[in-house]
């Protein structure tokens, strides 16, 4: 067995790269969240506050989102719709009668015309 006679030396905590992630939240949230916050969630009967869902599972660190792809759901709905299973969204879709991907079109449509970025 290998042992070291002086230990390793500390480094900086590791943690995500402050620029980058802004970056990456800029993306993937950006203005449109906040207009997108402020709506009531898709599900009729719903209270605020809601959150900004994506349609498509951004996966491993959200690399994958955009801020077009947002809809309103409040927190209930939102984990009902699949963000840590995404195999739950067809049934999600079917249960409530909604269509997310067509919702976020619709939105985004909508803030382009707005000149919401």
């Amino acid at each position: 067995m290998l042992t070291r006679s002086t230990p390793l030396r500390r480094s900086a905590p590791l943690g995500r790269n402050r620029k980058r992630a802004a970056k990456m939240h800029e993306r993937n949230f950006g203005e449109r969240a906040t207009a997108i916050r402020a709506m009531q969630c898709l599900v009729s009967g719903c209270p605020r506050p809601s959150q900004a869902a994506h349609t498509r599972a951004r996966g491993m660190g959200g690399c994958g989102g955009d801020r077009r792809e947002l809809v309103p759901l409040c927190a209930e709905h939102h984990r009902e719709a699949g963000e840590r299973r995404t195999s739950a969204r067809a049934d999600f879709e079917r249960l409530h009668g909604l269509d997310l991907e067509s919702e976020a079109r619709r939105l985004a449509k909508r803030f382009d015309e707005d000149g919401l970025p």
